[in-house]
């Protein structure tokens, strides 16, 4: 079992995995005091995905934005004046979550190799 969390503006996450499954345990503090009664009591539960679909799409999301909009951000920041984020680091993280799917799962081959 592999257990992490998330923090973000408004929200809690846990993501835990099993063998076969990603499990997330959420609660979302903005939709917690919502009026919408269609939303209420929705704030916080538990999802599960199949985890070969989970970091699929992990890895499908972050290298869109590592080709992307890491790029984008950086000509913006240079033209504030700004340094860039180097990304470097983002993408070792991509190879590696890469490696570990292709480990367990073996390659994808819709799915284009890291750079």
């Amino acid at each position: 079992m592999f257990g992490t969390t998330l923090n973000s503006e408004g929200g809690l996450y846990y993501f835990c995995a099993t063998e076969d499954l990603a499990r997330i345990y959420y609660h979302n503090e903005l939709l917690e005091f919502t009026d919408c009664p269609e939303y209420r009591g929705k704030h916080k539960g538990v999802v599960e995905v199949p985890l070969k679909e989970f970091v699929e799409d992990v890895l499908k999301i972050s290298r869109e934005y590592l080709e992307k909009y890491a790029p984008l951000i950086a000509k913006i920041q240079i033209e504030h004046g700004e340094t860039p984020e180097r990304y470097d680091y983002l993408w070792e993280l991509y190879r590696e979550v890469e490696e570990l799917y292709e480990k367990k799962f073996g390659p994808d081959k819709e799915r284009p190799p890291g750079r």
